[in-house]
This record gives C-alpha cells, sequence and structure tokens, in this order.
C-alpha cells in the first residue's frame, strides 16, 4: 500500500509538471532559443534598405547571443523574401505564425507589405514589432499587438513643412505616385498641413511609379519655380526628377522623407544629389556621441572593418535593443502577454541616446525626427 501511495504521489507531482509546463510555454520559445519572424524585400528594387535594417538588428542580436542570449536564450531570427509584393508578405506572415512558430513577427518592411499583414497579427495574436514604414495605418490607436520604434511618415512632412516655413520658404511644391492609397494621404497631408499656416501647394506634379518617366513632372514644377519641392517618389524616380530639373532654370531645394535611399541618390546624380535635404528618424550614426551610436561603430567595425555606418542599418540596430530590453523585463518565463507589458512598461528608457517611451495607451515609441543634407563626396551633413 505504501508503495502505491508514493507510486501515486509520483505521478500526480509529474502531472503538475507536465501541467505547469504547458501553462507557460509559448510559441517560439524554448530552454535555448527565442525565434522571431521578419518578411522583407530582399528582391526587387528596393533591397537595399531592408537588407541594410536586417543586418543593424542581426549586428546587435549577434553581440547579445555572444554574451550568452536573454535569459539563457539566444535570438535567432527567420527571414523571409517577399520582393514588396503584399500577397507574399501576407503569405510569410502566415507561414511565420503557423509552420516556423515564431514568437513575434519583427523588421517588416515597406507600406504595402505591413498593411496586408495588420489583419493576421491581429487575428493571430502574435506581436508585431519595429516595421520599417511610416503610413498613418500602422500608427492607428488601439492595435495591441503593434509596437513601433520609429517616428511616423506624418511626423517626417510635419518637420519638414515646419522647418520650410521658419525660413520663410512658403512656396512648397510636391512630386507624388500617381498610385492609391499612400500617394493620394501624401498630398491630402501636405495640403492640410500648408492650409493650417494659411497656404497652398506651389505645384503638384504626380509620376508612375518605377517608370524613370519625370518629364510632365519637371515640366509642370519648373514652371511654378517654388522654393521647394518635396520629392515623395524614390528609386529611379527621384533621380529622373532631380535630373531632369537640372535642365531647367528653376532652382529649387529638395527635400524627402528618411525612405530614400541618400547613398541610391549621390551614385546615380554625383554632384547634383549634393544639398538635397532628407529627414532621418535615428541619430546620426557617423559622429553621435550616444552609448548605442558609439557601440554600434564599433560592432560594425569588428564584423566588417570596410563597413560604413548607415542611418537605416542604425535603425535596424537601434530596433533590436529595445526589443532585447523588452525580452530582459519579461523575465525567465516568457510569454507573449508578458513581452507585450514589458514594453508597455518602458515609459522615457534610453537605449543610448535614443529614448523610446511606450505605456499601455501608447504603443509608438519615438517621434524623433531629424534634418540632414547630402553634402560633398556623398557626405552627410546635419
Amino acid at each position: 500500500m505504501a508503495r502505491l501511495r508514493s507510486l501515486a504521489r509520483c505521478i500526480v507531482a509529474a502531472l503538475l509538471w507536465v501541467v505547469a509546463a504547458l501553462a507557460v510555454a509559448e510559441n517560439g520559445v524554448s530552454d535555448r532559443e527565442i525565434l522571431l519572424g521578419q518578411s522583407a524585400a530582399f528582391t526587387g528594387t528596393t533591397t537595399g534598405q531592408p537588407a541594410a535594417y536586417r543586418q543593424g538588428a542581426q549586428l546587435y542580436f549577434d553581440r547579445i547571443n555572444r554574451d550568452g542570449g536573454v535569459h539563457g536564450r539566444k535570438i535567432k531570427v527567420v527571414s523571409l523574401d517577399d520582393g514588396l509584393v503584399p500577397e507574399r508578405a501576407a503569405a510569410n506572415a502566415k507561414r511565420l505564425i503557423e509552420k516556423e512558430g515564431v514568437f513575434a513577427l519583427v523588421n517588416f518592411t515597406w507600406t504595402k507589405p505591413v498593411a496586408a499583414v495588420l489583419p493576421i497579427v491581429a487575428q493571430a495574436r502574435v506581436p508585431f514589432f519595429g516595421a520599417y514604414t511610416g503610413f498613418d495605418g500602422l500608427y492607428a490607436p488601439g492595435q495591441r499587438y503593434v509596437f513601433t520604434t520609429r517616428a511616423s511618415f506624418r511626423d517626417e512632412l510635419q518637420y519638414i513643412i515646419h522647418h520650410l516655413t521658419s525660413l520663410h520658404l512658403n512656396r512648397i511644391g510636391l512630386v507624388y505616385y500617381d498610385i492609391d492609397g499612400s500617394a493620394g494621404l501624401l498630398l491630402d497631408q501636405v495640403t492640410e498641413m500648408l492650409r493650417r499656416r494659411g497656404l497652398k501647394p506651389a505645384a503638384l506634379a504626380q509620376m508612375k511609379l518605377n517608370s524613370g518617366d519625370a518629364a510632365a513632372a519637371v515640366g509642370v514644377i519648373s514652371a511654378a519655380k517654388p522654393d521647394a519641392v518635396i520629392i515623395g517618389t524614390s528609386g529611379r524616380d527621384a533621380v529622373a526628377f532631380v535630373r531632369g530639373m537640372a535642365e531647367t532654370s528653376a532652382r529649387p531645394m529638395y527635400y524627402a522623407r528618411s525612405l530614400i535611399n541618400t547613398d541610391v541618390l549621390y551614385r546615380e546624380l554625383g554632384p547634383l544629389a549634393v544639398g538635397i535635404a532628407v529627414t532621418e528618424t535615428a541619430p546620426n550614426p557617423y559622429k553621435h556621441l550616444g552609448n548605442a551610436a558609439r557601440e554600434y561603430r564599433r560592432l560594425l567595425n569588428e564584423s566588417n572593418p570596410k563597413g560604413k555606418p548607415q542611418y537605416i542599418e542604425f535603425e535596424g540596430y537601434l530596433s533590436a535593443k529595445v526589443l532585447v530590453e523588452a525580452l530582459r523585463r519579461a523575465g525567465k518565463t516568457l510569454t507573449r502577454a508578458k513581452f507585450i507589458a514589458a514594453l508597455e512598461s518602458m515609459s522615457n528608457w534610453d537605449a543610448g541616446g535614443y529614448v523610446v517611451d511606450y505605456s499601455a495607451h501608447k504603443h509608438h515609441g519615438s517621434r524623433f525626427v531629424d534634418i540632414v543634407m547630402i553634402g560633398r563626396d556623398g557626405r552627410i551633413v546635419d
């Protein structure tokens, strides 16, 4: 009888252990690893920025993993290519959640792919962290599983217009894409922000996405001779516009938001790129004296002595640093609910010269915006 009672106690203890283990188990979390999932445009016309964003995050994850991980767990990221196609991004998100079993989705890129994924995130109740875009839908309130680490497009645009009007450069033109959704939103935002200051756009011109045909836009903008032009296009379209404007007598100042690639502008335009102003949503990675920037430069040099600091890579680095801090705060028994609560506890948390501010009612950590300029030899001047 005693042996039976002892056996029964062992069985009960084992069952209690199994129940406890199941109660705390979470997808993507094991004793040794935290599995994260990413989908980004690693092929196509915009490969440089997503690759740099991933490299910056991985630079920090590698450092954390070398030091033993977070509460003994190494961080692993499964990265899939969506080619900037929203349907592929949505399929990748489902695969990462359902097949790969990731703990969270991180560092997705570009507006339309991210917009396609947000309903999946809400339905699956999976954390969606640190996307590289800034459209209004991502920043809408009430999205429990969505956290951002960078200022929104609206924040960047507001900064540009405030800067220009402070300099009494009130004749402002806009060139933007002839597509639905984000393009119409850009026009509406510019028009509204100017209206509040008693102004109207000096000229409006459209371009076809990825056409490289700027003739019509150049004609409209150059005829108006604005003080400044906000470039709402990117890649070869932005290059074609600036090059076309150089052949006219108009000499406006050019301003663009951070998603434009300054390296591409200088590589394609050479001296014509000098003086173009661009908003950035992170401190200058070349010379900022904060601990995060110094640490980033040191780790970059260790991993690639010929590597050059990049804003977008530094953004990825900062995003990873915020995520790791939340994982630490969530504790050894990691769950998605604890991770979200940990992020919400990060009020005015300083990542080393870059502050994020979250709460239960505020999931968008930063509104930091600065304006830099492309200088001689492609160097960034701030």
